[in-house]
């Protein structure tokens, strides 16, 4: 194995307000402001040998078409497989309509943004394969509660917090990517502002406190959980009502 370089490298995906919202099907209406800026950023990872990147961006999700574009499109500039390359998104519930729950790609705003999100994600991998160069990386995990199980009000939850960090030879932080399981529900469906929800926070919050050149990069496996401020006040144990079906 040889050593390891690694390179990220970000965008914005902010979509035009007017836009359709995805995550909530009882929304009232398009996008109608823009709270905070939806991003894409993108890791390059390779130890001489097999290359890697991930990409995740502040969507709901990515659709499996559009991955494969991309994967396709990134193998042609870059030479990196198709296996090597993940395209995830940290769930907001707040971001672009991508799965057709308020609006399909027959929708002039969905359809114009897909097509440019696509150059957009490949941009930011080529950009992170270009800026690698030799890095030290490290792991570990904490916890934190800030979601409650949507299924059964008292049921388990899963709080572990999964990081890893990229560090410059020097010891400089580079990046890191925080792994957490809950829904980017806390602006709720009343909300019509543009945002990336929480991880959109801590990735900013890590960012603002590392200083500039480091980029925090969430990923999101989204199974039963909700933020805690999603919870409604009475609500009895074990039903499935509307909070359970988001």
């Amino acid at each position: 194995m040889g050593n390891l370089k690694a390179g990220v490298a970000r965008v914005d995906i902010t979509p035009p307000v007017g836009t359709p919202l995805g995550g909530f099907a009882g929304r009232i209406g398009p996008s109608q402001g823009v709270h905070d800026p939806l991003y894409a950023k993108a890791l390059a990872l390779s130890d001489g040998n097999e290359t890697a990147i991930l990409i995740v961006a502040d969507l709901l999700s990515v659709p499996r078409d559009l991955v494969e574009e991309v994967r396709s499109s990134i193998r042609g500039i870059t030479s990196v497989g198709t296996g090597g390359v993940m395209v995830a998104a940290t769930h907001t519930h707040s971001g672009p309509e991508t799965i057709g729950i308020k609006a399909g790609p027959d929708n002039p705003y969905i359809r114009a943004y897909l097509k440019v999100l696509e150059k957009y994600l490949v941009g930011a991998a080529y950009m992170a394969w270009r800026n690698m160069a030799e890095a030290r990386i490290g792991g570990s995990k904490g916890d934190a509660v800030i979601g409650f199980n949507r299924r059964k009000r008292e049921g388990s939850i899963d709080s572990e917090v999964g990081v890893i960090r990229i560090d410059g030879v020097e010891g400089n932080s580079q990046a890191a990517v925080v792994n957490y399981p809950c829904h980017a529900v806390v602006l709720g469906g009343e909300n019509l502002f543009i945002s990336a929800d929480y991880p959109g926070y801590v990735n900013g919050v890590l960012e603002r406190v590392k200083g500039p050149g480091f980029t925090s990069m969430f990923t999101n496996v989204t199974l039963i959980l909700s933020p805690v401020w999603a919870m409604p006040a009475q609500e009895p144990s074990g039903t499935r009502s509307g909070w359970a079906q988001l």
